[in-house]
């Protein structure tokens, strides 16, 4: 099980970065979480959702990682 911690950021299998907003419980059941995505959009999923999806937690190194290779690309 893949429980969604607010203020982190996750990548999806489609490489999507995005963060959890909200979790929403339903008789101490997590029912809905809200992530928004690095444009800005915001999108609300179910549970059954969340725990279908792919993901990855996105650290601060991966960030940076992906931060020198676009510099290297970009000269």
């Amino acid at each position: 099980m893949n429980t969604p911690v607010i203020n982190t950021w996750y990548t999806n299998l489609t490489g999507q970065l995005f963060k959890v907003k909200m979790v929403m419980y339903s008789k101490a059941n997590i029912s809905h979480i809200v992530i928004e995505y690095v444009n800005g959009t915001s999108q609300v999923l179910n549970h059954h959702e969340w725990e279908c999806l792919k993901l990855m937690k996105h650290t601060v190194e991966q960030f940076k990682k992906q931060n020198l290779e676009t510099e290297e690309l970009s000269f």
